[in-house]
């Protein structure tokens, strides 16, 4: 199996690439900091390294140049992966060996778009991608692609601060309460209720890697459901603010299209919510 080198500080990074990595048929190795990594790589070169550019004891840049002075150093693969985008940034990172150059935040696919340039060979039909789908009840390639995609992007534009651990049977937030956050689920369930007339209904469960919560801070209304952890749960939390910043971004067009969606799905729930059942 090929195996692939995680250099990024953030542990939520090293988890999620490690996911996405996994998902393409990769075995991975993580390290939190170039030295670190220098001694993963002393032992064994890996065919592939990730490499972020800032990391806390020297730059990733150090690093690839430490790898091309071992022996057998020119086989492994080097990807930059980088806020940094700057002409300055790409022409240093690719002088000191590097293969190629990966812009935060990314999808799935355009990971496996730079991989497939590098010559590796993809594996997603393969056991790789088996606890991804088992946490999405046996969830579709497609499915898995976008929630894991879902998952990178949201962990790149939030980072480790905003990870929170929720004990089961811990309340997200109640129906009628004014919004805060939106939620992206990493692990756990979360259960999904309406309430009416004192009494409850359950719409369904939250499983790994998908998104909860967003509707009302898209329209900034009042929360619509319950949700709950029914086992332990851990999540990145979005703030209304990070939200809004990322949607005005978005062309006019954009922008209408998810407006239009988040109205009809919330007018539904509404109805629903004065249905009698």
């Amino acid at each position: 199996m090929q195996t692939c080198l995680i250099v990024e500080d953030s542990a939520l990074l090293r988890r999620i690439f490690s996911k996405m990595l996994r998902h393409l048929g990769f075995a991975t190795l993580m390290a939190a900091n170039v030295k670190e990594a220098q001694e993963l790589c002393a032992t064994a070169l890996p065919d592939l390294a990730l490499v972020d550019w800032n990391l806390p004891d020297k730059d990733g840049i150090d690093l690839v140049r430490f790898v091309r002075e071992l022996l057998g150093g020119e086989r492994p693969k080097v990807m930059m992966c980088t806020i940094e985008n700057s002409p300055s940034h790409i022409e240093k990172a690719l002088a000191a060996g590097a293969d190629e150059y990966l812009m935060k935040p990314f999808s799935i696919d355009m990971l496996e778009s730079k991989l497939a340039a590098l010559g590796f060979m993809m594996e997603t039909e393969t056991g790789a991608s088996s606890d991804i789908q088992e946490a999405l009840g046996g969830a579709t390639q497609t499915r898995v692609r976008r929630h894991l995609s879902r998952l990178a992007i949201t962990a790149m534009a939030m980072g480790d601060r905003e990870v929170r651990k929720f004990e089961p049977g811990s309340i997200f937030f109640r129906q009628g309460d004014a919004p805060d956050f939106a939620y992206v689920l990493m692990s756990g369930t979360v259960q999904i209720s309406i309430d009416r007339a004192g009494m409850s209904m359950v719409l369904g469960e939250m499983k790994p890697f998908e998104m909860f919560g967003e509707l009302t801070l898209l329209e900034n209304t009042s929360r619509a459901v319950t949700a709950t952890a029914i086992e332990a749960c851990e999540v990145i939390r979005i703030t209304m603010d990070h939200l809004q910043s990322e949607l005005d971004k978005l062309s006019p067009f954009m922008r209408n299209w998810v407006d239009s969606h988040s109205e009809h799905l919330i007018f539904l729930l509404s109805k629903l919510a004065n249905t009698d059942f």
